[in-house]
């Protein structure tokens, strides 16, 4: 059973001893090993509540009234004297105007006149003699065919408008053949006196009569005057002594049971705000970090086959107090001892313990007695155990000094070991 308890010790410090030091002082290192720790900030807190409560009584109370409402018509019908529109006329015929006007596409002139600088031609003529051409000739009498001449009409039509579609010719002079005078042309060359147009160009400022043409959709007004049948209106107002139907829709209260006291059962309401305490229970997940202090005595520690001056054995008392984020619920500790010349390694864990754990504050006196010495490796672990599960370790090297004497040989002076310091204090 030892030997089991040996090797779980020895495969938990080989474990926190592979991982790297949350913490490093010059003596004390730490490992909290991202340790997560619940701050509980549970508390009471005051609260009010409604309290339903009451009781039945036996009471006169008042019943009012039962009916219902019932819809009747209010008559206010009645003789008034009014202004009344009578409609009346007659039928006339008269000569109306039948508006056709109507828009048409037409071509307007557009007039861009202008002034404009100009080469114009100064006018020299003259008179001179020159063969010209004469026009000469005489009248006289033929018969010619003469073509018909007349003219298209629209009908009237009787819905006021006219039906170009349906035009037609009216033959005003029929063709015929008739006697006319024709012209016989003697035009010949004569020598004359005759006029010379001659000139020369000059620069000066003219008037340019200058436009064109455009299409442009006009207003064009036409219609015509036409017989018609039309109507006559002659209403004007009279007074007139006129029934009025008239009236509205009431409604009156219809009694069915009278108002009345009745004994009957009634709740009286006691019902009422009350003041109580409820704990609330919170808090928030934190790593660990608080302070520890760590001191050892004596500065050279002994194996337990050395003795004090007083005759005592010698041992090593190490002194732990703490003070963290968390509660803590016990104090662990083990020395993994590494023995000299490679013999193996030894697990001490303290002949006593003196604890004052369980809150976040505390402290803890545990005292070593040693066997076999160890070098400057040799490591003591401890542990703090914390509330609601986890843990995390400080450790420290101390070395165990040794020495045996025998007569047989010569030992120089020996050289004593010790850690390299004995006290310190580290925040984390």
């Amino acid at each position: 059973m030892n030997k089991l308890k040996a090797l779980f010790l020895f495969a938990l410090i080989f474990i926190f001893a592979a991982s790297s030091p949350a913490y490093a002082g010059d003596w004390v290192k730490l490992d909290s090993n991202g340790t997560k720790v619940w701050v509980d900030t549970s508390h009471w807190e005051t609260k009010q509540r409604w309290v339903t409560s009451g009781y039945w009584t036996a009471q006169q109370v008042w019943v009012p009234e039962q009916g219902h409402w019932e819809k009747y018509w209010v008559d206010t019908s009645r003789w008034e004297t009014r202004q009344a529109w009578v409609t009346s006329g007659y039928w006339d015929t008269k000569q109306v105007w039948v508006d056709t006007s109507h828009y048409e596409t037409k071509k307007v002139w557009v007039d861009t006149s202008h002034w404009e600088t100009r080469k114009v031609w100064v006018d020299t003529s003259h008179w001179e003699y020159r063969k010209v051409w004469v026009e000469s000739g005489y009248w006289k009498t033929e018969k010619v065919w003469v073509p018909e001449k007349g003219h298209w009409e629209p009908p009237v039509s009787p819905y006021g408008f006219v039906d170009w579609k349906t035009r037609h010719w009216v033959v005003d002079v029929p063709a015929h053949w008739e006697y006319r005078r024709v012209w016989v042309d003697t035009s010949h060359w004569e020598v004359q006196k005759i006029w010379v147009k001659d000139g020369y160009w000059k620069t000066e400022k003219v008037w340019v009569q200058s436009g064109y043409w455009k299409e442009e959709k006009v207003w064009v007004t036409s219609g015509y005057w036409t017989a018609q049948k039309v109507w006559v209106d002659t209403s004007h107002w009279e007074t007139q002594r006129v029934w009025v139907q008239d009236g509205y829709w009431a409604q009156k209260w219809v009694v069915d049971v009278p108002g009345h006291y009745e004994t009957r059962q009634v709740w009286v309401d006691t019902s009422h705000w009350e003041t109580y305490k409820e704990w609330v229970k919170s808090g928030y997940w934190d790593e660990v970090h608080g302070t520890i202090s760590v001191s050892k005595t004596p500065q050279f520690v002994f194996t337990n086959k050395h003795t004090l001056p007083d005759g005592s054995v010698c041992d090593m008392t190490l002194n732990v107090s703490y003070a963290l984020n968390k509660k803590v619920t016990n104090i662990r500790a083990i020395h993994v001892v590494n023995r000299y010349q490679n013999k193996g390694v030894l697990y001490v864990e303290p002949y006593s313990v003196t604890k004052n754990v369980g809150g976040t504050s505390g402290s803890a006196v545990l005292k070593f007695q040693y066997e076999k010495p160890g070098d400057e490796s040799s490591t003591l672990y401890v542990y703090f155990d914390l509330e609601g599960g986890g843990s995390f370790e400080i450790y420290m090297n101390i070395p165990i000094n040794g020495i045996y004497a025998d007569s047989k040989f010569n030992i120089p002076d020996p050289v004593f070991k010790k850690s390299i310091k004995d006290s310190e204090v580290i925040k984390f």
